[in-house]
């Protein structure tokens, strides 16, 4: 089987999410593609014609040298994981729905942080009616830093330059939310497995408490601004956790985010498909469009219908 085939064969959401964050991340590390022009800059979404590219494309780049292997790989395996294994997402369309939400809620969440500069570090909240250059972060002599990667600055009067180093920066200017992302998936994913022990490097935890070491580990070693970030994927599945489960379970709610019909029609297939999970082998009917409301069901195809009355074997 060839390396197409494998891919084919891979969950649809996960593989094209996956393979569009590692492709991107090489883009930008290589240099072959400007890190500046992929990042979520506000001011940049405004002017006309909006560059609306970057609230798709901030969610794409991960973190430097390995962090380009570990967060690909973390997007798929746990996005893999709820897209084909959870029974949160039973129906087609569910996980495309929770992806967008999720990143929704964690650009909003962005935005709502950034408008507060006094709760967190200057760098995050870009003031470009104060400063003629915004470093996000600054250069070097700025903000001093020594982790390698890209790192850019934004002139609100002119193109976007990248400049220094250190991409791990760029995290805590609430411009890149990769981070956040893999958070929202490995917390969502793990409420499945609660109960369950799991590694993580070399420790042996429940399973529920994998995003909070994660977020943990995020902290002593980047720093509270880009666990900030982090955190704001945390806050964005548990969201969605309340909104769908939590509230209509326990308070007598409706599932607050829905799929929408047009979405689902997206990803119904016509083929019936066998997948391996976690526990066993599942098996997918063949998902057949709703019909119209003055069409009658019944057993005999649909071309057979327009065949007339019959007669029966052996009659007149």
């Amino acid at each position: 089987m060839s390396a197409v085939d494998y891919f084919m064969q891979a969950p649809p959401v996960s593989r094209t999410l996956a393979a569009a964050t590692l492709t991107l991340s090489i883009l930008v590390y290589s240099k072959i593609l400007p890190g500046s022009y992929v990042v979520f800059y506000i001011p940049y979404l405004m002017k006309l014609p909006p560059q609306l590219w970057r609230v798709f494309t901030s969610f794409l780049i991960t973190g430097p040298d390995l962090g380009i292997l570990f967060d690909t790989y973390f997007l798929y395996t746990y996005g893999s994981k709820l897209e084909t294994a959870s029974p949160r997402f039973a129906q087609p369309g569910d996980f495309f729905t929770y992806l967008v939400f999720v990143a929704v809620t964690i650009l909003v969440s962005t935005i709502f942080i950034a408008a507060f500069p006094s709760c967190i570090p200057h760098i995050i909240c870009p003031r470009s009616a104060i400063f003629p250059t915004i470093a996000v972060p600054g250069d070097e002599e700025d903000y001093p830093h020594t982790s390698a990667g890209p790192s850019f600055a934004i002139n609100p009067k002119g193109p976007v330059r990248g400049v220094g180093m250190g991409l791990n920066v760029v995290f805590t200017g609430g411009v890149v939310f990769t981070s956040a992302l893999v958070l929202a998936l490995a917390y969502t994913s793990t409420q499945d497995e609660r109960g369950q022990k799991a590694s993580f490097f070399i420790v042996t935890i429940p399973a529920q408490w994998i995003p909070y070491a994660m977020l943990l580990m995020t902290l002593v070693m980047a720093g509270p601004p880009a666990a900030k970030i982090q955190a704001t994927g945390l806050i964005a599945a548990h969201m969605h956790d309340f909104l769908t489960r939590i509230w209509p379970t326990f308070g007598g709610g409706r599932n607050l985010v829905p799929t929408p019909a047009f979405v689902k029609r997206m990803f119904q297939t016509t083929q019936a498909s066998v997948q391996s999970t976690s526990y066993g082998t599942a098996f997918a009917p063949a998902q057949r469009a709703a019909t119209s409301s003055g069409s009658s069901a019944g057993v005999l195809p649909e071309s057979w219908r327009t065949r007339g009355t019959g007669h029966r074997l052996g009659g007149d």
